[in-house]
């Protein structure tokens, strides 16, 4: 088994760390993805992440290397969920499907529902979407 790594993101990029020592091992900008907040899935082998534009990358875990990207549907916050190996990605009221492989399954739009930070959920593997608080 190989030595784990700790996944970092931030500011529209994502990194990888040693745990023992914080020694950087890698960095990923995301190159056209966006800024801001980053979200991630970390599986084993390879990392699901998405910033604010309208993309979602996978990248291998131990190298950082992007292994594909895709478009969702919109841009914005997003809320990420890998469930038998399919991707699913939540963004302004639009719930988009990817195989493993990047391929755009379906997109989904939830009309009625307002445009917020979606949660996602299956039995025991739920995303919760982020708690901006009271204002």
């Amino acid at each position: 088994m190989s030595e784990p790594i700790l996944i970092v993101a931030l500011g529209g990029s994502v990194c990888g760390l040693d745990p023992h020592t914080g020694a950087w091992r890698w960095k990923n900008a995301l190159p056209g993805g966006g800024f801001g907040e980053v979200a991630i899935s970390v599986q084993d082998g390879y990392v699901i992440a998405s910033a604010t534009g309208p993309v979602v990358y996978c990248l291998d875990s131990k190298t950082g290397a992007e292994l594909w990207h895709s478009h969702t549907e919109k841009p914005g916050r997003a809320t990420i969920l890998v469930q038998d190996e399919l991707v699913y990605v939540a963004k302004t009221g639009v719930v988009d499907c990817f195989d493993i492989d990047g391929r755009l399954l379906w997109s989904q739009q939830l009309p009625g529902l307002g445009s917020g930070r979606l949660a996602l959920g299956f039995p025991r593997n739920v995303v919760q979407a982020d708690d901006i608080g009271s204002r």
